[in-house]
């Protein structure tokens, strides 16, 4: 009896889905009722948009974000050290202090050329 009774509840939840996949005026009756999640933009009622900036503009701009990237870069390179040899790893903790001073040398060289340009107007 209760096999009966889960074959049938299992035919009974299984047709309706089964009716909808296969019945394009019924999907279309779904996704007119909003049963159909779909993504939608969604604009203001006053027709206007958010401008986005692209994230990628706005980064690095001035020269305090260069030297406080080199900062970083070269306090991540010297925990880095630290850890490996912490670890007993020489070679490798050389290799990410290195790492670090490149970072720390490129955003340098970054900030002291924009001070340049604004020192030495041409």
């Amino acid at each position: 009896m209760r096999k009966v009774f889960l074959l049938l509840s299992a035919i009974m939840f299984a047709l309706p889905a089964a009716y909808t996949a296969y019945n394009p005026q019924a999907l279309a009756r779904a996704v007119q009722d909003g049963q159909d999640e779909r993504r939608v933009l969604r604009v203001p009622d006053d027709g206007t948009r958010r401008r986005r900036i692209r994230s990628e503009r706005r980064r690095n701009r001035g020269i305090r974000n260069a030297f406080g990237r080199a900062g970083r870069g070269a306090g991540r390179g010297g925990k880095r050290f630290g850890k490996n040899m912490a670890k007993g790893r020489p070679i490798r903790a050389g290799k990410e202090l290195g790492k670090g001073m490149g970072t720390f040398g490129k955003y340098t060289g970054k900030g002291v050329g924009r001070t340049a340009k604004r020192v030495f107007k041409p």
